[in-house]
């Protein structure tokens, strides 16, 4: 081989080399490196920062309505029953209120009605004195039918208690209760008699010492036994009970 042929190769090699380093370093493109994920910020006093910031506007999220807790609950029915507990002692005292006004017009009922039964008797037993006084009889004390004439004086004592009951005189005795209680005083029993002589009501009078309200009221009843002579009108007196301790 000639030398001119083998330069000729050598030249061709060197070039082919010299050509494949351009491409490589020069022509051909450098690939990009792969940026890292993420927002970029800008930092610094001024408008433009170091890079370029990307706003990214956040879509709100709205958080699922809250169910009231047990505690909430709970609060609310302790409330509900504080206040229903309230109306219902404000319904009691009322009642209790109103009991209390009418057992008080009972008591002021009663006490006027034994003023005036009180008044009636004494009115009678006045009159009743003032026949006797005056040797004429009341007209109450007269008796109706087959019946004897009335006591003008209209009083006495019958088992150790006594009566006053103008213009009548007493038929049979005083029956006692049938309480036997070991009591000491006595009970002052307000009457009204008819005119066929019974007694047609009977009510705790003034001088009453005993509080035994189970005595008073069989006193009452005891009382409401007791005969009469018959007389015209109804008339008022008083049977007094004695009782001693056993």
């Amino acid at each position: 081989m000639k030398s001119s042929q083998i330069y000729g190769l050598l030249g061709s090699f060197l070039s082919g080399i010299i050509i494949v380093l351009l491409l490589m370093f020069v022509f051909m493109p450098f690939e990009k490196e792969e940026e890292e994920e993420g927002i970029m910020v800008s930092f610094g006093d001024g408008i433009e920062g170091l890079g370029e910031t990307v706003a990214e506007t956040a879509t709100p999220i709205t958080p699922p309505p809250t169910p009231p807790t047990k505690e909430e609950l709970m609060t609310q029915e302790d409330e509900e029953t504080v206040a229903l507990e309230a109306q219902k002692k404000k319904e009691r005292e009322e009642k209790r209120q109103q009991e209390m006004l009418i057992a008080e017009q009972k008591r002021q009922e009663d006490l006027e009605r034994q003023r005036i039964e009180a008044e009636q008797a004494a009115k009678t037993a006045k009159a009743g004195k003032a026949g006797a006084v005056f040797g004429q009889s009341v007209g109450v004390g007269q008796s109706s039918g087959s019946g004897t004439a009335g006591n003008p004086a209209g009083k006495g004592s019958s088992n150790g208690n006594d009566w006053s009951l103008s213009g009548r005189d007493l038929r049979g005795g005083i029956p006692r209760p049938e309480y036997n209680a070991n009591e000491e005083g006595k009970i002052v029993v307000s009457i009204r008699v008819d005119e066929n002589g019974n007694v047609i009501s009977t009510t705790t009078g003034q001088g009453t010492t005993i509080t035994d309200r189970t005595l008073v009221e069989m006193t009452l009843a005891a009382a409401k036994k007791v005969k009469f002579s018959p007389g015209k009108n109804n008339v008022y007196g008083t049977i007094t009970y004695k009782f001693k301790l056993n």
